[in-house]
């Protein structure tokens, strides 16, 4: 003797949400999956042609096995809009920005309270360019020949 409630099988289709017309579909379908429903009295029940009904329960197994397909536990990481994310990188932002106006603004207090610590960096300092001395031209020499020995300068020995 089984224990426990006895299956309803393709009649649990009812319980479901959805249009009754929906419902009464699915309900067919599954009697013939069931074996209580031959495939052409669904056809006829249903209205349409064999080759339809094997799409439409093709499809519905597809569907259900898709939905059976084993999934990471839990609930799903929540997916910022595109509105959240510029809101965050925007206080981000605002946060540098402050960050950067009260330290110019300390600097600025100690210029103003102690000048005399104050030296200009060398990348303030405008760089003279260094003089550019016209190109030496070059003399255009003789050939060097010693000179020719004149008679007065003979050595005698």
């Amino acid at each position: 003797m089984n224990r426990g409630r006895p299956s309803l099988g393709p009649k649990i289709v009812q319980h479901l949400d959805g249009p009754a017309e929906t419902r009464g579909r699915l309900e067919t379908l599954l009697q013939t999956l069931a074996g209580q429903c031959s495939v052409q009295d669904a056809c006829e029940r249903l209205g349409i042609s064999q080759a339809r009904f094997h799409e439409l329960r093709n499809s519905m197994l597809q569907a259900a096995l898709a939905n059976l397909e084993p999934r990471p536990a839990g609930r799903p990481a929540a997916v910022p809009d595109q509105t959240t994310q510029r809101i965050a990188e925007l206080e981000r932002q605002v946060q540098d920005l402050r960050i950067h106006l009260h330290a110019a603004q300390l600097r600025e207090e100690i210029a103003l309270a102690m000048p005399h610590l104050l030296r200009p960096r060398d990348s303030t300092l405008k760089k003279t360019p260094p003089r550019t001395r016209p190109a030496k031209r070059r003399r255009r020499h003789e050939p060097l020949t010693p000179p020719p020995l004149s008679s007065d300068r003979r050595c005698d020995t």
